[in-house]
């Protein structure tokens, strides 16, 4: 049986199993790959809700059976931020061990942020240019600043979509005044990136999770590589004016943005804006790979 190995992304919003096989390149081919909404921040994260707990439970169970089939014994399962905080993240870890024999380990921010790092550093192995790496969560959002191919800074807020919509309850369509009090807000916790910024200013932000892969999808991008596409700032300005003025009913009929992220997809553009105009960005790149590949590259 050739090496193989899975990945177990337990994120606050989504969980995600990626199983992969080695390769005669010492590379490797993807067998499966799956993400399930589970919306474990839908109440701030705090506390993970009945409902969001009894379906990741389920998927997780699911997920199990899989590794099963495809006889996996190699595997790592982590924990982000909602699991990190919540007052029943312990008993739900317990749960899933009792039920499925899953071993959940928790990271912090800094670990998770590390492994965003590498998964995107392999995307982006040829690219020629410093930048800005933005991991949008439920629970937190990861930042890295990449220079001269080397990781030099790294910090992880908590401040993750299903945080900010707890926080902020917004009108349909958001209103201005509300959209200015959250960017407010970002100002505030985000002084540590400002800061960072300064010191090594950037103009290249680079997004790695579902969030941008909406922005890619809305305007049908080509890949410029294997593993990653560029955007051109003035179509994100564009894609950003559409997206605060729809309501949750245009958005639900928007053919780029997944069911799933309908409640949310508002506040993360709103966050994707401020980060931008802040760095005075003049292309966002989007990789294909974030956590799971870099946890790979770590362990497999």
């Amino acid at each position: 049986m050739p090496d193989r190995f899975a990945v177990l992304d337990l994120g606050s919003n989504t969980f995600h199993l990626l199983i992969v096989e080695k390769t005669y390149n010492n590379s490797f081919k993807t067998l499966y790959k799956e993400r399930r909404y589970t919306k474990l921040s839908e109440g701030g994260g705090s506390i993970i809700s009945e409902r969001s707990f009894q379906k990741a439970i389920k998927c997780l169970v699911d997920f199990k059976e899989i590794l099963t089939q495809y006889s996996v014994n190699n595997y790592k399962a982590f924990g982000t931020a909602t699991l990190r905080k919540a007052s029943n993240g312990p008993l739900f870890i317990e749960s899933v061990l009792q039920k499925t024999q899953l071993n959940i380990e928790i990271i912090d921010g800094n670990q998770e942020a590390q492994f965003i790092a590498h998964g995107v550093q392999w995307a982006l192995k040829d690219f020629p240019k410093d930048y800005l790496i933005m991991d949008i969560g439920g629970g937190s959002v990861e930042f890295i600043q990449i220079i001269n191919q080397k990781v030099v800074w790294v910090q992880s807020f908590a401040i993750g979509l299903g945080v900010l919509k707890n926080l902020f309850p917004h009108s349909e369509p958001i209103r201005p005044n509300e959209i200015v009090q959250i960017e407010q807000f970002l100002k505030t916790k985000l002084t540590a990136l400002w800061k960072q910024l300064t010191l090594n200013p950037l103009s290249c932000l680079v997004g790695s999770s579902g969030s941008f892969e909406v922005l890619a999808d809305a305007h049908k991008v080509k890949k410029r590589a294997k593993h990653y596409s560029q955007l051109d700032f003035g179509l994100f300005l564009h894609t950003y004016q559409e997206m605060i003025h729809l309501d949750s009913m245009q958005r639900a009929q928007h053919p780029a943005i997944p069911v799933e992220r309908v409640d949310l997809i508002v506040l993360a553009f709103i966050l994707m804006h401020k980060i931008s105009f802040k760095m005075n960005a003049r292309e966002i790149v989007i990789s294909d790979f974030a956590m799971k590949e870099g946890i790979i590259t770590q362990y497999f």
